[in-house]
């Protein structure tokens, strides 16, 4: 299924939940998101995670409780010179804009990358538990 994570996680549950794909959103579910979030625009990313955190149905047909969980296996790349260097490829790849600048495609801030603002364990946690984890 192509989808663009930048765009709206309701359409992309709409596409998921036809019957031809066959999610139920009463069925557990673990999302393994695999260097996905780096790339988002940061206010893109929080998006798709309140979305995971809330798709879940309640289902009486069965004893089991539905629930979503995610594994996230992106790179923290806090502020050493290793997460320094990290985000310097990305800059020359034009992926995001170098400190101070803006790429012709920004509008506002919320296009910084997931990448640059949670550069720490804590900051994926507090993400998360915004978007509604715990």
């Amino acid at each position: 299924i192509g989808h663009d994570l930048r765009s709206s996680p309701a359409s992309l549950f709409e596409t998921l939940t036809h019957p031809k794909h066959g999610y139920d959103r009463s069925m557990p579910t673990l999302f393994v998101l695999e260097c996905v979030m780096m790339y988002l625009p940061n206010e893109a990313s929080s998006d798709l995670l309140r979305h995971l955190a809330e798709s879940s149905l309640p289902c009486s047909k069965s004893s089991y409780d539905p629930f979503v969980a995610v594994v996230i296996y992106d790179p923290i790349p806090s502020n050493d010179r290793f997460g320094q260097l990290m985000i310097e490829n990305l800059q020359r790849a034009g992926i995001t804009s170098r400190k101070g600048q803006r790429s012709v495609d920004d509008d506002d801030a919320t296009s910084q990358l997931s990448l640059e603002k949670t550069r720490t364990l804590s900051d994926q946690l507090t993400k998360l538990a915004q978007s509604g984890f715990d």
